[in-house]
């Protein structure tokens, strides 16, 4: 079985796990969207199918584990950076569907838990993420890469609590 793992949104991540452990981390593909606006890019959903179906052949056995996100009233992210979230699930579920991938939104504290990550800093996602696939860290140097470190432990527990 191949786990797949997506950190949300347009500096998002996607991840692959197979049976004998192997990962791969991708950041997601995106395009930029013309005109002045204060949400520029994203999620470029043809892209993303050819990268799913490259980390998932068809014919594969997939599940698909992503962040359950929401918006939040009253938030401080603005309401065009929760609408381009927003606009980046659905992109990022229709390609699994259509992909016929089952497709598991799982709440943040919950995949956490398992990495013993709830309360934590982004850095210690990477940390984790570099601790559990090693071969992986040179993707995993900077702060900005905990996209790829959280879609590489959601593919995990993907691997190990649903598969």
């Amino acid at each position: 079985m191949i786990s797949l793992g997506i950190d949300i949104g347009v500096t998002g991540a996607i991840s692959s796990v197979d049976h004998n452990g192997r990962a791969i981390i991708c950041d997601l593909p995106t395009v930029s969207i013309p005109g002045e606006r204060f949400v520029r890019r994203r999620i470029d959903a043809m892209a993303l199918m050819e990268l799913v179906r490259r980390l998932a052949p068809a014919g594969e056995s997939v599940l698909a584990v992503i962040e359950n996100v929401h918006t939040w009233p009253g938030s401080r992210n603005s309401p065009q950076a929760q609408g381009s979230l927003m606009d980046s699930r659905a992109r990022i579920e229709t390609v699994l569907e259509l992909a016929r991938i089952q497709t598991h939104a799982i709440e943040p504290m919950t995949w956490k838990r398992l990495f013993g990550l709830a309360g934590k800093e982004k850095a210690d996602s990477i940390d984790t993420a570099r601790t559990l696939y090693p071969g992986l860290a040179d993707g995993l140097k900077l702060q900005k890469h905990h996209n790829r470190a959280e879609a590489l432990l959601l593919a995990h527990y993907g691997a190990r609590k649903l598969a």
